[in-house]
Protein backbone atom coordinates (compact mmCIF):
# COMPACT_ATOMS: atom_id res chain seq x y z
CA UNK A 1 0.00 0.00 0.00
CA UNK A 2 1.45 3.42 -0.84
CA UNK A 3 0.77 6.35 1.33
CA UNK A 4 -1.14 9.14 -0.14
CA UNK A 5 -1.31 12.49 -0.02
CA UNK A 6 -4.85 14.13 0.59
CA UNK A 7 -5.47 18.30 0.25
CA UNK A 8 -6.65 19.23 3.19
CA UNK A 9 -9.17 22.51 2.81
CA UNK A 10 -8.03 24.93 5.94
CA UNK A 11 -9.28 27.75 8.09
CA UNK A 12 -9.03 30.62 5.38
CA UNK A 13 -10.52 28.23 2.49
CA UNK A 14 -13.49 27.59 5.03
CA UNK A 15 -14.14 31.53 5.59
CA UNK A 16 -13.47 32.24 1.77
CA UNK A 17 -16.13 29.94 1.03
CA UNK A 18 -18.72 31.41 3.34
CA UNK A 19 -17.94 34.99 2.10
CA UNK A 20 -18.54 34.26 -1.81
CA UNK A 21 -22.64 33.05 -0.30
CA UNK A 22 -22.82 36.57 0.90
CA UNK A 23 -24.13 39.25 -1.15
CA UNK A 24 -20.96 41.54 -1.48
CA UNK A 25 -19.27 43.68 -4.08
CA UNK A 26 -16.23 42.70 -5.54
CA UNK A 27 -14.48 45.44 -3.51
CA UNK A 28 -16.13 44.34 -0.06
CA UNK A 29 -14.88 40.21 -1.06
CA UNK A 30 -11.35 42.10 -0.97
CA UNK A 31 -11.64 43.39 2.47
CA UNK A 32 -13.08 40.32 3.70
CA UNK A 33 -9.92 38.43 1.97
CA UNK A 34 -7.70 40.84 3.74
CA UNK A 35 -9.29 40.10 6.78
CA UNK A 36 -9.05 36.19 6.22
CA UNK A 37 -5.62 36.48 5.32
CA UNK A 38 -4.91 37.94 8.82
CA UNK A 39 -6.70 35.29 10.82
CA UNK A 40 -4.64 32.98 12.86
CA UNK A 41 -4.82 28.80 12.94
CA UNK A 42 -6.58 29.43 16.33
CA UNK A 43 -9.41 31.70 14.69
CA UNK A 44 -7.78 35.33 15.88
CA UNK A 45 -7.81 38.13 14.37
CA UNK A 46 -3.40 38.74 13.97
CA UNK A 47 -3.69 42.30 13.03
CA UNK A 48 -5.48 45.71 14.28
CA UNK A 49 -8.10 47.00 12.30
CA UNK A 50 -5.68 49.98 11.64
CA UNK A 51 -2.96 47.58 10.43
CA UNK A 52 -5.53 46.05 7.72
CA UNK A 53 -7.01 49.46 6.92
CA UNK A 54 -3.13 50.59 5.85
CA UNK A 55 -2.40 47.03 4.21
CA UNK A 56 -5.45 46.95 1.68
CA UNK A 57 -5.32 50.82 1.13
CA UNK A 58 -1.51 50.07 -0.16
CA UNK A 59 -2.87 47.28 -2.43
CA UNK A 60 -5.85 49.83 -3.81
CA UNK A 61 -3.13 52.18 -4.29
CA UNK A 62 -0.42 50.50 -5.85
CA UNK A 63 -3.23 48.64 -8.37
CA UNK A 64 -4.03 52.14 -9.15
CA UNK A 65 -0.62 53.00 -10.04
CA UNK A 66 -0.24 50.45 -12.65
CA UNK A 67 -3.57 50.29 -14.08
CA UNK A 68 -3.89 52.76 -16.98
CA UNK A 69 -7.01 53.58 -16.34
CA UNK A 70 -7.00 57.18 -15.05
CA UNK A 71 -9.54 57.15 -12.26
CA UNK A 72 -7.98 56.18 -8.90
CA UNK A 73 -9.98 53.78 -7.09
CA UNK A 74 -11.71 54.56 -3.79
CA UNK A 75 -10.05 53.88 -0.26
CA UNK A 76 -11.31 52.22 2.53
CA UNK A 77 -12.61 53.86 6.00
CA UNK A 78 -12.18 52.87 8.96
CA UNK A 79 -16.26 52.58 8.82
CA UNK A 80 -15.94 49.90 6.38
CA UNK A 81 -13.33 47.88 7.82
CA UNK A 82 -15.41 48.00 10.73
CA UNK A 83 -18.43 47.27 8.88
CA UNK A 84 -16.05 44.02 7.44
CA UNK A 85 -15.19 42.69 10.77
CA UNK A 86 -18.61 42.24 11.85
CA UNK A 87 -19.21 40.52 8.50
CA UNK A 88 -16.17 38.07 9.50
CA UNK A 89 -17.12 37.58 13.09
CA UNK A 90 -20.88 36.69 11.90
CA UNK A 91 -19.35 33.52 9.46
CA UNK A 92 -18.63 29.74 11.44
CA UNK A 93 -17.01 28.82 13.24
CA UNK A 94 -18.53 31.11 16.28
CA UNK A 95 -15.76 33.49 17.56
CA UNK A 96 -14.39 33.76 14.44
CA UNK A 97 -12.10 36.87 13.93
CA UNK A 98 -12.28 37.76 17.43
CA UNK A 99 -9.31 39.83 18.86
CA UNK A 100 -9.36 38.85 22.63
CA UNK A 101 -10.13 35.41 24.26
CA UNK A 102 -12.93 38.01 25.96
CA UNK A 103 -14.41 39.28 22.78
CA UNK A 104 -14.30 35.35 21.62
CA UNK A 105 -16.58 34.12 24.25
CA UNK A 106 -18.68 37.31 23.79
CA UNK A 107 -19.71 35.94 20.03
CA UNK A 108 -19.85 32.44 20.81
CA UNK A 109 -22.65 33.43 23.74
CA UNK A 110 -24.44 35.73 21.21
CA UNK A 111 -24.20 32.99 18.44
CA UNK A 112 -25.65 30.68 21.53
CA UNK A 113 -28.99 32.98 21.89
CA UNK A 114 -27.22 33.10 25.66
CA UNK A 115 -27.47 37.44 25.39
CA UNK A 116 -28.78 38.86 28.68
CA UNK A 117 -27.81 35.64 30.57
CA UNK A 118 -25.40 35.86 33.73
CA UNK A 119 -23.07 33.83 31.48
CA UNK A 120 -23.16 36.66 29.18
CA UNK A 121 -22.60 39.11 32.19
CA UNK A 122 -19.91 37.07 34.00
CA UNK A 123 -18.07 37.59 30.83
CA UNK A 124 -18.58 40.85 29.67
CA UNK A 125 -18.22 42.42 33.36
CA UNK A 126 -16.27 40.05 35.25
CA UNK A 127 -13.95 38.02 33.21
CA UNK A 128 -10.85 38.49 35.17
CA UNK A 129 -12.66 36.84 38.37
CA UNK A 130 -14.43 34.19 36.67
CA UNK A 131 -11.06 33.13 35.25
CA UNK A 132 -9.69 32.94 38.94
CA UNK A 133 -13.18 31.01 39.96
CA UNK A 134 -14.21 33.94 42.23
CA UNK A 135 -18.09 32.64 42.65
CA UNK A 136 -18.37 33.90 45.58
CA UNK A 137 -17.25 37.09 45.06
CA UNK A 138 -18.93 37.56 41.99
CA UNK A 139 -22.23 36.08 43.47
CA UNK A 140 -21.87 38.63 46.37
CA UNK A 141 -21.60 41.81 43.79
CA UNK A 142 -24.31 40.36 41.60
CA UNK A 143 -26.72 39.49 44.34
CA UNK A 144 -26.69 35.62 43.22
CA UNK A 145 -25.95 32.77 44.55
CA UNK A 146 -22.45 31.08 43.95
CA UNK A 147 -24.08 28.18 42.90
CA UNK A 148 -25.82 30.07 39.73
CA UNK A 149 -22.45 31.71 38.95
CA UNK A 150 -20.71 28.13 38.87
CA UNK A 151 -23.53 26.74 36.91
CA UNK A 152 -22.95 30.05 34.74
CA UNK A 153 -19.49 29.69 34.50
CA UNK A 154 -19.92 26.12 33.54
CA UNK A 155 -21.50 27.06 30.54
CA UNK A 156 -18.58 29.54 29.21
CA UNK A 157 -16.65 26.53 29.97
CA UNK A 158 -18.11 24.54 27.16
CA UNK A 159 -17.26 27.27 24.63
CA UNK A 160 -14.42 27.29 22.62
CA UNK A 161 -11.35 29.49 23.14
CA UNK A 162 -9.29 28.79 19.82
CA UNK A 163 -12.76 28.20 17.42
CA UNK A 164 -10.02 28.30 13.98
CA UNK A 165 -8.76 24.85 15.72
CA UNK A 166 -11.44 22.94 14.09
CA UNK A 167 -10.69 23.46 10.56
CA UNK A 168 -6.81 23.80 11.42
CA UNK A 169 -4.70 22.02 8.28
CA UNK A 170 -2.44 19.90 10.92
CA UNK A 171 -2.25 16.69 10.01
CA UNK A 172 -3.30 13.37 12.14
CA UNK A 173 0.32 11.42 12.51
CA UNK A 174 -0.29 8.85 13.70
Amino acid sequence: YEPTTVATRGLDDHLRDQIRLLDLSDRDELLADEFIGNINEDGYLAASLEEILTGINEVIAKASEESEDEREAPLFTMADTERMLCVIQSLDPPGIGARTLHECLLLQLKDSGLVGTLSETLVRDHFQELIAHRWVDIGKKLGVPPADVQTAADAIAKLTPKPGRAHSEGSDNY
